[in-house]
């Protein structure tokens, strides 16, 4: 009978079967106050076979006593490795286990264990998480090895794992304590991603180093660990399932992949060629989580490398090392430390005159050139999880690449490739974009010009090629007067966006004079993101001569135009230039405000995206792997960015618009005044209503009198100033809802005639009299955060409110209908640095219609950072 099978047999022959679930043995009930006790991971295995599954107990420092072993005196009164193990047995082999018995299963005389779970052998290790006690000083004797702790000198505490093992290499004592890691961290506890392959790493050292140093073992014992087999421990503890094909090369390196989510536990076994050269393991034990893929991949995350294009000869070395950007970190200010690097994928595409030392690495591959020829690598990254979240792999559109040329004899010139764009650019388009450009070279010739694989022709030295959204690979090579030959890459980054233009003076509206336009841009991103200890962009504080980030525009006709600038004041365009601007670390919720104060067709051109941030110059991303400690003293660096696409806007003349306007209120005052007519006629025997309506019907006839006296004198004046007109679109406004309110106090008033006047159609028009002279009032608005909290004071008999707001200078919009009982609202997700007014009016419910109260008056607040 195998080793292996004798233990199982003498385990799961006993009384009891160990539960999974914790376990708790203490002392005597008597003594449950006094001793000290520990709650411990523990597992006992031998030849890759758990003989006690990995599971909680509780041990009291008195458990070995209680069957006659003896505790080092030292430690007298402390939880010791010898207690857990003897805690093991007695769970074990329940009543069979007894002082009397104890012999047959566990032999462990001054500390010395010659017998565990009823099998001899002087082979029996045993370590407290991961690594063998000692007490940590160095004896020369020994070679620099510390004296280690017997298994009865071994202090255990709360939340330590405490592993037995049968060790199997008895001729050299070389069974490797492994240490699985994912992404640079231990694998234990890790949140990984389903569906994803997931790269690990395993390491590990030869027992014989147990007892030196930790430093020493790290600098000369750990090492990869080749031919390692992944496997899945089953439910119940016992049960070791290897995973296909999760055998670990010689860098020690391993995919594997869960196909679904839920929580894991993953060891790792000798496989046969390891066992055919006479290596062993010790079985870890790690329990991960995995979770469904819920993130989607976006443009706003982007890929960086520190080159493009290298040229090697034939034996140099390189190195690969890129960078997620938006970084992976817990937030916009926390440091280096805290990034996290998702697992990078590399790619030859194309060429073989290279090798990479792997194809999959959390951070950096080398490059090793191995023959002449021309090689791109393919780089991305996968989705991983990190600070309670999946993190998206790579958009499409931002897989980038990186090409090498190797050349051991190229030609003595300089080329030049004609595009004026750095690996922070990006040439955006709307539909299409066709790239043009002019490559030079000194001393020599143009040879042949790529675009993406497909080979170009020359018109008057020009070349051009559509763009594909991502990164275009251009090649250039040159050929001198000896026929040697010399080549430059270049990857231009492009990206398809569109952009939103809203009326907020006229919402759904065509764009008039006087009316102002936001102008939002969709797909674009911050050229210099934020990197830990590297670059920090600034947010707009010109006394800190932060200038934030903006979209830039030069406009034609710029006399007529004025933009809101980031403290959400008007500024007058400079040269030509408008600008729209967006958050410190995230442009992508841009805005650019406009006001045309003159009829005609505007131009953008020269778009580009401004920059200013704090730290390092343009181009230190490319030098460090790892940024230094924030400098709160960095200067403020600056430059505008990328292409974007010209776009024109048509603004229209608004007094023939004006002119309409005040046609259709006119029209509908006369209508009105018929009706009123109408009915102060039947009113004349209506039985007592007659004071009431009257009343209602000369305040609607005084206000529209009004309103038509207004709206006449503005007509007159057809080369109305600005501050006229916006003077006559308020009257318009202002006599469109008196309008509608005698329209609905005559509709109803209409209803009472003389032989169907009852007192509660009085009451109602008396309310209704009333009601619209109200007003609300005691409005408040406190701001808490990005959010506006609004209060105010109950109107009698309306029968709910609407909440208005507007943006900046902004027409007021409907943000909310609240009912009569609700006297607060909450405006969420409002955006930094812009100022909101808001105001209340109230409503009663008269048939089918609405009848308003005056408004409340305006009340505003600014989001600040």
């Amino acid at each position: 009978m195998k080793l292996k099978e004798r233990i199982l047999s003498l385990v799961l022959s006993s009384a009891l079967v160990i539960s999974l679930a914790p376990t708790n043995i203490f002392a005597e009930e008597e003594q449950a106050n006094t001793v000290k006790t520990a709650t411990v991971e523990v597992s006992a295995q031998a030849e890759y076979q758990f003989i006690v599954p990995h599971h909680e107990i509780t041990v009291s420092a008195d458990k070995a006593e209680s069957y006659g072993y003896v505790d080092n005196p030292k430690v007298e009164g402390e939880v010791t490795a010898l207690d857990a193990l003897v805690a093991m047995h007695e769970e074990t082999y329940g009543d069979d286990f007894t002082k009397d018995t104890k012999g047959d299963y566990l032999v462990a005389d001054y500390g010395y264990v010659s017998k565990e779970f009823g099998v001899e052998s002087y082979y029996w290790i045993f370590d407290v998480n991961g690594k063998a006690p000692h007490d940590g000083v160095p004896v020369e004797a020994y070679n620099g090895q510390c004296t280690m702790d017997a298994v009865n000198q071994a202090v255990i505490k709360d939340n330590d794992e405490v592993r037995f093992a049968l060790a199997q290499d008895t001729v050299a004592f070389m069974d490797y304590k492994l240490n699985v890691s994912y992404n640079g961290k231990e694998l234990n506890g890790s949140t990984l991603v389903a569906g994803v392959d997931q790269h690990l790493n395993v390491t590990g050292y030869g027992a014989l180093w147990e007892g030196y140093p930790d430093e020493v073992i790290e600098e000369n014992g750990r090492e990869n660990v080749a031919d390692v087999q992944l496997a899945l421990v089953g439910e119940d503890g016992y049960t070791i399932t290897p995973i296909e094909d999760a055998i670990t090369d010689d860098n020690g390196d391993v995919t594997i992949s869960f196909g679904k989510p839920g929580t894991y536990h993953i060891t790792a076994i000798g496989s046969e060629d390891m066992e055919d050269y006479g290596s062993y393991v010790v079985m870890p034990y790690y329990t991960v989580n995995v979770v469904e893929d819920d993130s989607v991949a976006n443009v706003y995350d982007d890929l960086w490398l520190q080159y493009d294009f290298k040229e090697l000869k034939k034996g140099d070395s390189a190195e690969i090392y890129p960078r997620r950007v938006n970084q992976i970190n817990k937030s916009d200010v926390a440091p280096v430390a805290d990034v996290v690097r998702p697992n990078f994928n590399f790619e030859i595409i194309s060429g073989d005159s290279i090798k990479l030392s792997a194809n999959d690495s959390s951070q950096k591959v080398s490059v090793k050139a191995v023959k002449e020829g021309t090689t791109i690598v393919k780089v991305s990254y996968d989705p991983v999880f990190a600070y309670d979240k999946v993190w998206a792999g790579t958009h499409d559109s931002n897989v980038t690449y990186v090409v090498f040329d190797v050349n051991s004899n190229p030609a003595d010139i300089n080329i030049e490739s004609g595009i004026d764009l750095s690996s922070y650019d990006t040439i955006y388009y709307i539909d299409e974009k066709e790239l043009e450009f002019a490559p030079t070279c000194d001393e020599g010739q143009i040879f042949k010009v790529t675009a993406n694989n497909e080979t170009l022709t020359s018109e008057d030295g020009k070349y051009s090629f559509k763009l594909k959204e991502g990164a275009n690979v251009i090649g250039i090579t040159a050929q001198d007067e000896e026929g040697k030959f010399k080549t430059l890459y270049k990857v231009v980054k492009a990206r398809k966006v569109s952009y939103t233009v809203t009326n907020l003076s006229r919402e759904g509206e065509d764009i008039y004079q006087g009316d102002e336009v936001e102008i939002k841009f969709n797909g674009i991103s911050l050229p210099v993101y934020k990197l830990a200890g590297i670059y920090n962009p600034t947010m707009f504080n010109p006394s800190w001569g932060a200038k934030g980030s903006f979209v830039s525009y030069y406009v034609d006709n710029a006399e007529e135009v004025t933009y809101v600038d980031g403290a959400g004041k008007d500024a007058v365009a400079q040269n030509g230039e408008v600008k729209g601007f967006g958050e410190q670390y995230n442009i992508t919720d841009n805005s650019m405000i406009l006001k045309f104060n003159a009829k005609g067709t505007y131009t953008f051109t020269k778009g580009s995206i401004f920059e200013s941030w704090w730290g390092s110059g343009l181009g230190a991303d490319k030098l460090v792997e790892n940024g230094g400690k924030p400098n709160l003293d960095a200067p403020v660096l600056e430059k505008y960015f990328s292409e974007l696409p010209e776009f024109k806007l048509e603004v229209k003349d608004v007094v023939p618009l004006l002119k309409k306007e005040i046609e259709d209120l006119n029209s509908q005052i006369e209508t009105l005044n018929g009706q009123i007519e109408d009915l102060n006629t039947e009113l004349d025997s209506a039985n007592g209503s007659k004071e009431v309506l009257t009343a209602q019907l000369e305040t609607a006839k005084e206000n529209l009198e009004k309103a038509q006296a207004d709206l006449e004198k503005y007509t007159k004046d057809k080369e109305a100033s600005d501050a006229e007109l916006e003077k006559v679109k308020t009257d318009l406004a202002k006599a469109t809802k008196e309008l509608e309110t005698a329209k609905a106090a005559t509709s109803k008033s209409g209803e009472i005639k003389d032989d169907k006047a009852t007192s509660e159609d009085k009451e109602l028009v008396k309310r209704i009299v009333k009601f619209t002279n109200s007003k609300v009032k005691g409005l408040k608005v406190k701001r808490a955060k990005k959010k506006a909290k609004l209060s105010w004071k109950a109107v009698d008999n309306a029968d709910g409110y609407i909440i208005y707001r507007k943006v900046g200078k902004g027409k007021f919009k409907k943000v909310k209908e609240v009912s009569s009982k609700t006297l607060k609202f909450t405006n969420k997700k409002l955006k930094k640095k812009k100022t909101y007014t808001y105001k209340v009016v109230a409503f009663m419910n008269v048939d089918d219609s609405k009848v308003f109260s005056l408004e409340s008056k305006t009340k505003k607040i600014k989001i600040k950072k």
